[in-house]
C-alpha cells in the first residue's frame, strides 16, 4: 500500500516500496543471461554476494560479515532486526546470490537518493522537525506574550522608582501578572498621596522660614543700627558691657537669620560652583581649626596621596560654603567634646575625594542621631549634651555640601580607651586641572 507522499507524486519521481523486489527477478534473469562474469551488473540499490559452487567468492559488495549474517538469517539462527530490511538467497547459473534490500519507497533520481533518506525517513524527519517548529513557534509566541505583560510591571517599577507617579495604571490579561500590577498601584496612589503630604509640608514649612527671616529682618536693622547708635555715645562701664553683650546676640541672631535663607530652598536648587584649590581648602582647614580652638585642644592630621599632584586639585565649592560647614562641624566638635580631651581633624586626599574628618571626644551620636542628626532642628537631649542650639548647624553644613556635590556622612568610632565618639566627614570630588 502506498504512502500518503507516494499517492501525492508520480511514478516518475517517487518508486513504489516494493520496486527492488519486483526487480530481483528481472536481476537474476540478467545474470543467468549474461554469457560471462565480468558482464554482470547488479544495481547498487541491492547489497549482495556471488558465491560459486566451490564456496568461492565470485563477485558482490557484501563484507563476510554482512554474508553471516544473511545466512544465519536465512537458516533461522538469528532474527532480522533491520527495519523493513529483505534478506533473500537465490541460485544462478554461476552460483548462489546472497542479496538483501529495503522496502521503502524512495526516489527514482540517483542524485535525490545520494542525498536525501528514504522517503518513509523523509517524512518520519519532516514530521519530527514539524513538530519541533511548531512547538518553538507556539513556545516563542507565548514567550512573547508573558515578555510582553512582564514588561509592564518593569515599566511601573520604573516609574515608581523616578518618583513619576502620574503614569497611567497598567493591566495584564494574565491573572497573576495582574494581580501584581493592582497591587503595584494601590502602592503607587498610596506613595503618591504621602510624598503629595510631604511636598506640601516641605513648601509649607520653606515658605514660613522664608517669611519668618523676611519679617525680622527690618527689626533687626532698626535694632543693630540704634545699638551702633548708642557706641558713638558716652557711656559707662557697665552700660559698653551690656552694649556689647547685646552687639554680640544680635550678631548671632543675623547668624540665625542666614541659616533660616540656606534652609529656606531645596538642594536641588544648585548654583554653579567656583573652582578651589585644595592646597586653598586645606590651608582654610588650619585657619579654621587654629581660630576656634587652643592648641593644646586639637590635633591635626594629613594624609595626601605620595603620587598626587595636589598643586593641580581643584574641588568646585565656594569658600564661603565650605568654611561655613566646617565651622558648624567644628563647633559641634567643641559643644561636645570632653574636658581635657583634643579633637582630631584628619585631612585626606585619596585617589579622586578630598575628604575632612573631625572626631570629637564626647559621647558620642546615639542611633537615632545618626539617622537623623543632619535633620533640620533636630537635636539630642539624652546621648549629647545640649546647648544653646537649635539643630541647624549638621543640617546647614549638609545641604552646603550636597549643593556643591559632595557628601555629609555621621558615623562613631571607638576611642582607645572602648569607648565610642562622634565623628563627622566631608567628602568632595577632585577636579583635576592643568595650567590653570
Amino acid at each position: 500500500m502506498l504512502t500518503p507522499v507516494e499517492k501525492s507524486v508520480t511514478n516518475s519521481f517517487i518508486r513504489r516500496a516494493d520496486y527492488l523486489e519486483k526487480k530481483l527477478p528481472e536481476v537474476i534473469a540478467q545474470i543467468n543471461a549474461s554469457t560471462s562474469i565480468e558482464n554482470i551488473e547488479i544495481p547498487e540499490d541491492y547489497r549482495y554476494y556471488l558465491l560459486s559452487e566451490d564456496k568461492k567468492k565470485v563477485i558482490g559488495n557484501m563484507t563476510d560479515r554482512e554474508v553471516q549474517l544473511v545466512e544465519d538469517t536465512l537458516n533461522k539462527k538469528t532474527k532480522m532486526n533491520h527495519f523493513n530490511k529483505v534478506m533473500e538467497k537465490r541460485e544462478t547459473r554461476y552460483g548462489t546470490l546472497f542479496v538483501s534490500y529495503y522496502l521503502m519507497s524512495d526516489f527514482n533520481s540517483p542524485l535525490l537518493r545520494k542525498f536525501l533518506p528514504p522517503v518513509e525517513v523523509l517524512e518520519l524527519l519532516l514530521l519530527i522537525i514539524s513538530y519541533i517548529s511548531g512547538l518553538m513557534m507556539i513556545s516563542g509566541y507565548y514567550s512573547n506574550k508573558v515578555t510582553r505583560e512582564l514588561k509592564k510591571i518593569s515599566y511601573t517599577t520604573a516609574q515608581v522608582k523616578e518618583l513619576n507617579l502620574d503614569f497611567q495604571d497598567q493591566e495584564s490579561m494574565i491573572k497573576e501578572v495582574n494581580d501584581i500590577l493592582m497591587a503595584m498601584d494601590q502602592m503607587k496612589n498610596s506613595l503618591k498621596q504621602s510624598l503629595e503630604k510631604q511636598w506640601q509640608s516641605e513648601e509649607t514649612l520653606n515658605f514660613s522660614l522664608q517669611a519668618l527671616s523676611h519679617d525680622l529682618k527690618t527689626p533687626l536693622t532698626v535694632i543693630k543700627g540704634n545699638t551702633e547708635l548708642l557706641e558713638l555715645t558716652d557711656l559707662t562701664t557697665e552700660q559698653s558691657e551690656y552694649l556689647a553683650y547685646l552687639s554680640q546676640h544680635i550678631t548671632r541672631v543675623e547668624t540665625y537669620m542666614e541659616d533660616l535663607e540656606h534652609l529656606a530652598y531645596p538642594v536641588e536648587e544648585i548654583v554653579p560652583q567656583p573652582l578651589v584649590a585644595v592646597t586653598t581648602l586645606i590651608d582654610e582647614v588650619n585657619v579654621l581649626v587654629t581660630s576656634l580652638m587652643e592648641p593644646t585642644t586639637y590635633d591635626l592630621h594629613f594624609q595626601l596621596n605620595n603620587d598626587c599632584q595636589v598643586k593641580d586639585d581643584y574641588v568646585r565649592i565656594s569658600l564661603k560654603s565650605f568654611n561655613r560647614s566646617i565651622q558648624n562641624i567644628l563647633s559641634n566638635a567643641i559643644r561636645f567634646n570632653s574636658e581635657g580631651k583634643a579633637i582630631v581633624v584628619e585631612i585626606q586626599l585619596i585617589e579622586k575625594f578630598f575628604s575632612v574628618s573631625i572626631k570629637d571626644n564626647g559621647p558620642g551620636f546615639s542611633a537615632e542621631g545618626l539617622a537623623k542628626g543632619t535633620q533640620r532642628f533636630y537635636t539630642e537631649e539624652t546621648s549629647r549634651r545640649q546647648g544653646v542650639h537649635y539643630g541647624l548647624g549638621l543640617a546647614i553644613a549638609t545641604q552646603l555640601i550636597q549643593q556643591a556635590g559632595g557628601q555629609l556622612s555621621l558615623a562613631n568610632y571607638q576611642r582607645a580607651d572602648g569607648g565610642e565618639s562622634a565623628k563627622v566627614t566631608v567628602c568632595l570630588p577632585v577636579v583635576v586641572v592643568k595650567n590653570i
